[in-house]
């Protein structure tokens, strides 16, 4: 997961429960 672009990462986070 360190291969993705930073919006990919800033999506995935946002996404992501809690």
């Amino acid at each position: 997961m360190m291969a993705v672009p930073v919006q990919v990462r800033i999506l995935a986070l946002t996404a992501t429960p809690g």
